[in-house]
């Protein structure tokens, strides 16, 4: 499943449109193939949507001229929330059905997510035959970003970044837009998949919250989704065991990646010790155990996207992506692990906007 991922590596804001010209209604239907490097090695992305149905394909860009090569394949029902996953063009290893909610990777969303602090127009140029604004702005750690957005529907069409001195590298690239309705034969399902959609969907996000924590879902955000909130805060980070919402004090190391947008492709390693001590490194990966004061840690103006990781000694590790989500100068950030004795049953990130638990941010 796709995740759009622009603002976890651009830090910019095009505010009410000032600096791009005035808003456009974006299509909703169309064909954009993309090359998107944001996250991980560089994919070819296909975007097929005809109104309430999008198909998005999926292909190392490495492999994408070898027609033997497969494809992942991701089918989203916007009316119902409902996404169905499998390989193309073999799908006799099933289909992987699921729900979302908002957020499914419209590659016309780009533009509302490029955020506003001295984003300025710089001309137009021609972009593979469309007339594009160009646009500049600063990002984290004094890197430039320029960016080229369709002057007819507001597609962001390039985003390149690059620190001072270094050759700009290209975050996402369109190669191809076609505007009006795809071919119904791209939205044929496998059998497999007629047959996963036939099923009773999952438990929503809601209800999974709520089987977590035990509370009311309207209390959490999921802290794995993004794009991060415009507002800044601080973190108060704490780790709960499930269900009873126990705050877990000890036991457990604690680091974080907050640079993560001005690297390429970290690559993280945890290391254990014959004491089970774990050691953290990769990217800007840091340790903050010795931070952390009864089981609650401070993470200072958190950027829009960063990595937590943690170790449990001998009964494992947890921990990975953060989409920051404000609700105060200062909110909970927890981890809500199922069973701190065995890290491999799960746990997942939240941000507290409301209820008992928001209380300590305060």
């Amino acid at each position: 499943m796709r995740v759009r991922a622009l603002m976890c590596c651009v830090s910019m804001t095009i505010a009410a449109n000032a600096a791009i010209g005035a808003a456009q209604v974006a299509p909703t239907s169309y064909t954009v193939i993309e090359t998107n490097t944001m996250v991980g090695a560089p994919q070819v992305e296909t975007v097929y949507r005809m109104g309430q149905k999008v198909i998005i394909d999926q292909i190392p860009s490495d492999k994408a001229s070898d027609p033997k090569s497969i494809h992942t394949r991701t089918y989203f029902d916007l009316t119902t929330q409902r996404s169905l996953t499998w390989s193309w063009p073999n799908a006799n290893e099933g289909c992987a059905s699921g729900n979302f909610k908002g957020d499914w990777g419209d590659p016309y969303a780009n533009m509302e997510d490029l955020a506003g602090q001295g984003a300025k127009p710089i001309g137009i140029e021609n972009y593979h035959g469309m007339r594009a604004r160009v646009v500049e702005a600063n990002g984290n750690g004094g890197a430039k970003i320029k960016a080229w957005v369709d002057t007819k529907t507001g597609l962001v069409l390039k985003v390149q970044m690059g620190a001072p001195g270094e050759t700009p590298r290209v975050l996402l690239e369109v190669t191809n837009l076609t505007v009006g309705p795809p071919s119904e034969s791209e939205f044929v399902l496998p059998p497999s998949c007629v047959a996963a959609a036939a099923t009773p969907p999952g438990p929503t996000e809601e209800e999974k919250i709520a089987k977590l924590t035990g509370g009311d879902p309207k209390d959490f955000v999921s802290a794995i989704y993004g794009p991060g909130s415009k507002e800044t805060c601080t973190a108060v980070f704490r780790v709960m065991k499930a269900q009873t919402m126990t705050p877990i004090e000890s036991g457990f190391q604690v680091a974080v990646d907050l640079k993560v947008a001005d690297e390429e492709n970290p690559s993280y390693v945890m290391g254990l010790s014959k004491d089970g001590v774990a050691t953290f490194s990769g990217g800007g990966m840091h340790e903050i155990t010795s931070q952390m004061n009864d089981g609650t840690v401070r993470i200072e103006n958190v950027p829009s996207q960063f990595e937590v990781d943690m170790a449990f000694g001998f009964a494992g590790t947890g921990g990975g992506t953060v989409y920051r989500h404000c609700f105060g100068p200062q909110t909970v950030l927890m981890y809500v692990v199922k069973n701190p004795e065995k890290l491999s049953e799960g746990g997942d990130f939240f941000w507290v906007k409301s209820g008992k638990f928001a209380a300590a941010a305060h």
